[in-house]
């Protein structure tokens, strides 16, 4: 079974896990200042396509729901929704987890800091090559997100 997991923004971590393990992550990063949401979105949209082409498609989705700053929420409901298209498209389910859930269930506290996120995937999968708090973030959604699907 192939799971992504994705931490959507402009610097947007994404993981896959095969069976149950995470087999590679990353951050992409979509666009640069000044780029308008349309083009973020549109860089996401090749992102998400070369992803599923390089590890088949996934069977389940997990994102982490974001509730930032009101300067980026356009950005980050615009990824979201995507997201959600993107999986409506290839009828694969996808479901938003509650970034505090996320962090309580991974790192122990809700309001775990980026360097703790970080250093706790770099201490649960030390053959994986982590570069940053995205991918992190990304792993831990995944991982999350597989445990309620056992434990449902």
């Amino acid at each position: 079974m192939i799971i992504f997991g994705l931490d959507p923004a402009t610097h947007c971590g994404w993981a896959v896990f095969k069976d149950g393990d995470p087999v590679a992550c990353g951050t992409w990063t979509l666009g640069r200042v000044g780029w308008e949401v349309g083009a973020r979105i549109e860089a996401l949209a090749l992102e998400l396509d070369q992803l599923r082409l390089a590890c088949g498609p996934p069977e389940y989705l997990f994102y982490e729901q974001c509730f930032g700053a009101r300067r980026s929420a356009e950005l980050q409901h615009g990824l979201i929704g995507y997201i959600r298209y993107w999986c409506s498209r290839l009828c694969v389910p996808c479901e938003g987890l509650n970034g505090s859930s996320v962090k309580l269930s991974f790192a122990g506290s809700g309001k775990a800091s980026k360097d703790t996120m970080l250093a706790e995937a770099r201490r649960r999968w030390p053959h994986l090559d982590i570069p940053d708090d995205n991918a992190a973030d990304a792993l831990a959604v995944g991982v999350t997100g597989l445990e309620r699907m056992n434990n449902a």
